[in-house]
């Protein structure tokens, strides 16, 4: 053991160290947030596609390699399409709306509490997804929409004052 191991580094971890003092875990850090790393591994896994393709033996080891883990392991592959499809979906699906999927956006989404922001039920449209719900004019998101709210909105043309002459005039009438 070093004598570093039991002192804290400059970020406050406390833990193992390389031989020349370095902490492992800023290491770890730096390696995974380095911009330069991420190019370099993507030029470096172009090059080994670009070799395994030049190559015909390769190639069709690499092809009966792929059909054989594609069948041992089709259920996880299948769970992890799903889930990028959902992932992607949603971004495709606001995208065609004009609203830009921002982090924020995309956040509120995954952690949305399954129920519609205006009147508090499940989704009730033909698809059982909520709607999202927009500006037309300024394209920015507002929130999730029962497809009865959304419609609802969408017919008062997204003017307040018409949502509250109605809203008056159901009063009037109860």
């Amino acid at each position: 053991m070093n004598s570093f191991q039991d002192k804290a580094c400059s970020r406050g971890h406390v833990g193992p160290r390389r031989n020349n003092g370095n902490c492992i875990q800023c290491e770890k850090e730096r390696y995974h947030t380095d911009p330069k790393r991420k190019e370099y591994v993507k030029d470096k896994q172009a090059n080994r596609r670009a070799a395994i393709k030049a190559d015909p033996i390769k190639h069709a080891e690499q092809k009966e390699y792929m059909k054989a883990y594609s069948k041992a392991n089709r259920a996880k592959l299948s769970e992890q399409s799903r889930d990028l499809y959902r992932r992607d979906n949603i971004k495709i699906r606001l995208q065609r709306k004009g609203i830009k999927p921002t982090p924020e956006v995309l956040d509120y989404i995954q952690n949305h509490k399954g129920t519609c922001d205006l009147c508090g039920s499940p989704p009730d449209d033909r698809w059982k997804e909520f709607a999202f719900d927009h500006c037309h004019t300024t394209g920015v998101f507002r929130g999730l929409l029962c497809g009865r709210c959304n419609k609802a909105i969408g017919l008062f043309l997204d003017k307040p004052e018409l949502m509250e002459l109605a809203a008056s005039y159901v009063r009037h009438y109860q």
